[in-house]
């Protein structure tokens, strides 16, 4: 998963970046793996929709609440912030010209 990601968020022409993922990796290992890419990519806005277990997610999401990372139950909530995200963004820079 670190060498996909790193290779999208290298790229740039990306803006941000949604993970969407099973809970098929142990909470402590996905909060890892993102914190992880965050902090390679700080200016890249990156979010997480976890999709399964609720048990696992419950604990992926108190992981990574701390370290201020996005995290969704369904890809259409992750979606909708990175898009209100943009939004606010080309707002900015309107306001700066």
């Amino acid at each position: 998963y670190s060498i996909a990601l790193d290779a999208v968020l290298l790229d740039d022409n990306v803006d941000s970046c949604m993970v969407i993922i099973g809970t098929v990796l142990l909470p402590a290992d996905l909060a890892r793996f993102l914190i992880e890419a965050r902090s390679k990519f700080p200016w890249k806005p990156l979010s997480l929709c976890v999709i399964g277990n609720k048990e696992r997610y419950e604990e992926v999401f108190h992981l990574l609440e701390k370290e201020h990372l996005p995290i969704y139950q369904s890809p259409d909530r992750a979606i909708r912030a990175l898009s209100a995200l943009n939004r606010y963004r080309n707002y900015l820079s309107r306001i700066k010209e």
